[in-house]
């Protein structure tokens, strides 16, 4: 396997559609128990050799982190812990079937 700028057998693209931070687990206070930072990509592939495996979909992880504590606390540690599930799910996706 060999990768290329152009014209390759294989082509995989993507963006970000969704970074968002949700309030999960409420409390009897109606705070939040557990804050979840989750992040959404859009990827899609195209098999030149064979059109039947082309696909675009959504792949999406998220990762806790406790009520006390901010985004910017905890952004660092847990996009690339994120990032890393989605890359894995996506090549899961397209390399299922070598």
């Amino acid at each position: 396997m060999k990768v290329v700028p152009a014209n390759g057998d294989m082509v995989l693209e993507g963006n970000i559609t969704g970074y968002d931070l949700v309030a999960v687990a409420p409390t009897a206070q109606d705070q939040a128990g557990v804050n979840r930072l989750q992040i959404t990509v859009l990827a899609r592939f195209y098999n030149n050799k064979d059109e039947s495996k082309n696909f675009e979909q959504s792949f999406s992880f998220y990762q806790d982190f406790p009520q006390g504590q901010t985004l910017s606390q905890n952004e660092s540690r847990l996009v690339p812990k994120i990032l890393d599930q989605i890359v894995l799910d996506i090549f899961n996706k397209t390399a299922a079937d070598w």
